[in-house]
């Protein structure tokens, strides 16, 4: 049942966000149904499904490696994708993490960009691949910490 005068106008908090995330980790498309931004929900669902495997505040190096290959092998994420979130994993081998030890990634790049902005006097953003790289962990923890934060489309 719809109100009319209660729900016009109103939208789902979540939605843009979401859709962004949605559409950032599923973002082809095809013949299935699509979801937000696009997404085939098939696409969607698998990202869910990778997900809620891991959690990127508390995840190895070896586990984020296998959970970017899943999201490869599941079609959710393209070449070009793997080899940036590939980056990632090079990034910690580089900085001396052990590959079985555990990490809190979004803090990790949090903490990065910060030290770059506090380098430069905050006279310039972080760089493009680190920000990138901070914006992918984020996604992941957003959808990790509520796989299901897209609702409603929209309220008309």
């Amino acid at each position: 049942m719809q109100i009319g005068s209660v729900s016009s106008g109103y939208s789902d908090p979540l939605r843009s966000k979401a859709a962004e995330v949605f559409e950032a980790l599923a973002g082809k498309q095809g013949a299935e149904p699509q979801g937000p931004g696009g997404a085939s929900l098939a696409s969607i669902t698998a990202a869910r499904d990778v997900l809620q495997k891991y959690d990127v505040t508390d995840i190895t190096p070896t586990q984020f490696s296998s959970m970017v290959q899943e999201l490869f092998e599941a079609g959710v994420i393209n070449d070009r994708d793997l080899g940036q979130l590939a980056t990632i994993r090079l990034e910690l081998d580089a900085e001396g993490f052990d590959a079985d030890d555990s990490i809190d990634l979004l803090e990790f790049y949090q903490d990065k960009v910060e030290d770059l902005a506090r380098q430069t006097s905050g006279t310039a953003d972080a760089p493009a691949a680190i920000r990138q790289r901070l914006d992918w962990i984020q996604k992941f923890a957003m959808v990790q910490e509520n796989p299901f934060a897209v609702g409603l489309n929209e309220v008309v």
